[in-house]
């Protein structure tokens, strides 16, 4: 019994001794220290008790068989000798073949698999374009879906493989099947910077999202991203409907940004009242109110939505009114009512001094060409807020027409500097 219990514990210890080496390479392979993964990869079967062709150990020998080939398969990407790059990505293929003997069903394993013929199918594609291709990665890539049917990162990896092959009907309805599975990928921009990526692909892309739409499959993120398509078409009408009904499902996730995209899109389909009641809404929950009062303003201004602002300007004049009446002056200066904007702004500044409302009364000094009042005005700005570029650009141009040439440089390389600073 005695000999028994140490061969017991003995075997136990270099399974574990094993076990951690192999783990150890996977770090190694995964920091890119191929000779550390080396090392550790042979010490891990070295200490497998009874060697590979033990069964017992089976589902271990496949885990250092599959390190292998990430191992070999890490060599070739950084590989530029063209004959050590075939010779790792066959090695690569061989250890790959071998987990997949011992465990058909392991994901990672056929990945690497499918990658590493994909890679010599690839450079004997172009390095022998002539004759016969002996390697084809597509029924690797086929099991693969077949073992993650649902997988986003394996459909990607088909998708690419598609594209190199140039089956654009199979790249097709990949591709709708990828937006089917995560439908923001289309209204994120990720999809389109693939490098498979083509306007061609727009009529895969909304079929995909409207059969996750009619499916329900990620409804919120579908509608969002048809939106987006629309968007992009022109198409205002289609694009605000569903962003609407997007905005109607899961309404808790919907933060300042959602109204606000949601507002301008109703402005942009002249739908006033739903745009300043969608834009009211903003601002309510709003942790930031002058940065998205801004946001809003520059919508209307875009549009040359001129009077529909001054409505939902007066309807939170109120609760702040200088930050709105700095607002309302831009849209009379916009409007070429100088006096107006220059009431405005002394109200402003008879409340508080805000460095906003003395730089607008400069710029309506300047389209009056009145440089000292520019002047005078612009440096009242920089008192408040001495390191803002565009005030030091205003102060600079007044000092150019007075003259003052040398000033006025001065203060130009000054707005320069604050410019750089502010993008650091």
């Amino acid at each position: 019994m005695l000999p028994i219990f140490f061969i017991l514990i003995y075997g136990l210890t270099c399974l574990g001794i094993s076990r951690y080496y192999t783990q150890k390479a996977a770090i190694n392979i995964h920091l890119r220290d191929f000779s550390g993964a080396e090392i550790a990869l042979q010490r891990a079967l070295f200490m497998l008790p009874f060697g590979p062709a033990a069964s017992l150990f089976n589902s271990d020998n496949q885990r250092i068989q599959t390190q292998r080939g990430m191992y070999f398969l890490g060599l070739a990407k950084q590989e530029s000798r063209r004959l050590e790059y075939v010779k790792h990505l066959k090695d690569a293929m061989l250890h790959f073949k071998n987990a997949k003997a011992i465990n058909p069903y392991e994901v990672k394993i056929a990945k690497g698999l499918a990658e590493s013929v994909f890679l010599l199918e690839k450079y004997s594609t172009e390095a022998h374009s002539e004759s016969k291709n002996p390697y084809n990665a597509l029924p690797y890539y086929e099991n693969l879906l077949s073992l993650r049917p649902n997988g986003l990162t394996v459909h990607y990896m088909v998708a690419r493989y598609l594209a190199f092959k140039r089956m654009d009907t199979e790249l097709g309805r990949m591709v709708s099947r990828i937006v089917y599975l995560c439908p923001s990928d289309a209204g994120n921009g990720d999809l389109s910077k693939e490098a498979f990526y083509s306007p061609s692909l727009k009529e895969f892309i909304i079929k995909g999202v409207d059969k996750a739409i009619a499916d329900k499959v990620r409804l919120r993120d579908a509608c969002f991203a048809r939106s987006r398509i629309a968007a992009e078409d022109n198409d205002t009408a289609t694009a605000l409907e569903f962003y609407k009904k997007g905005t109607g499902i899961q309404a808790y996730r919907n933060s300042v940004y959602t109204y606000i995209h949601l507002g301008t899109l109703f402005l942009e389909n002249r739908e006033f009242d739903q745009a300043q009641k969608v834009f009211l809404k903003a601002l309510s929950i709003s942790d930031n109110w002058g940065r998205h009062f801004k946001m809003i303003y520059h919508q209307y201004n875009k549009q040359k939505f001129f009077q529909a602002f001054s409505r939902i300007a007066s309807e939170v004049e109120g609760r702040f009114p200088s930050l709105v009446g700095i607002y309302m002056a831009k849209m009379d200066i916009a409007l070429g009512e100088n006096n107006a904007a220059i009431c405005r702004l002394e109200k402003v500044i008879a409340e508080k001094d805000e460095p906003e409302a003395f730089y607008l009364l400069a710029r309506v000094a300047e389209m009056e060409k009145d440089w000292d009042a520019m002047a005078s005005n612009v440096q009242k700005a920089l008192v408040i807020d001495p390191e803002n570029p565009r005030y030091l650009r205003s102060f600079a141009r007044a000092l150019y027409r007075q003259g003052k040439t040398a000033q006025a440089e001065i203060q130009a390389d000054k707005a320069r500097e604050c410019s750089k600073a502010s993008q650091n």
